[in-house]
């Protein structure tokens, strides 16, 4: 299911670049848009549903790319997916052990720890934060040298428990960094 969502991704993304309105549909309306699998995939405490910690990053990294294709394009209709985002992004933080090391909820391929450096360091243009940032500065990579990392804005805090403007479910505090 976290292939399908990088799918629809790529259909937006294609649709977008190439001006193909049947493409872009597709991403945007009926069972394999990215809304509807995304409301399907999360489930209520923010977890994507196949229970890995790394399909869920992977979700993430398609949301980052199809946001950030959007917003080059200045394109404004998958902003209600930022909400989706920003869930699955901090749902992990109210299951990390001391240390900031993940519960195995299933599988993974390599060690994650909460929240993931490297995945906010890849996500920054889309979900700014003071970790990401940093990360970014560490880091002497084409994105850092394309795109020099500037200061995080503060990241928003939606109100626990309720949910976010335009979609997706409730979540409960930001990406553990200010």
């Amino acid at each position: 299911h976290n292939v399908a969502v990088w799918h629809s991704a790529a259909t937006a993304i294609a649709g977008m670049e190439c001006r193909d309105s049947s493409l872009f549909a597709q991403a945007t309306s009926g069972p394999c848009s990215l809304q509807h699998l995304l409301e399907q995939g999360t489930s209520p405490d923010g977890f994507w549903f196949e229970l890995s910690l790394g399909y869920q990053n992977y979700v993430i990294r398609a949301l980052y790319e199809v946001l950030l294709a959007a917003s080059l394009r200045k394109r404004t209709e998958f902003q209600p997916l930022h909400g989706y985002m920003h869930t699955l992004l901090t749902s992990p933080l109210r299951v990390r052990f001391s240390g900031d090391d993940p519960p195995t909820i299933n599988d993974s391929n390599r060690y994650l720890q909460i929240p993931d450096p490297e995945l906010l360091h890849a996500i920054r243009r889309v979900l700014p934060t003071k970790d990401g940032v940093h990360a970014a500065q560490s880091t002497l990579d084409w994105d850092t040298l394309l795109d020099p990392p500037v200061a995080a804005p503060p990241l928003g805090q939606p109100p626990e428990e309720e949910a976010v403007e335009g979609g997706g479910p409730p979540v409960d505090g930001h990406a553990g960094t200010d």
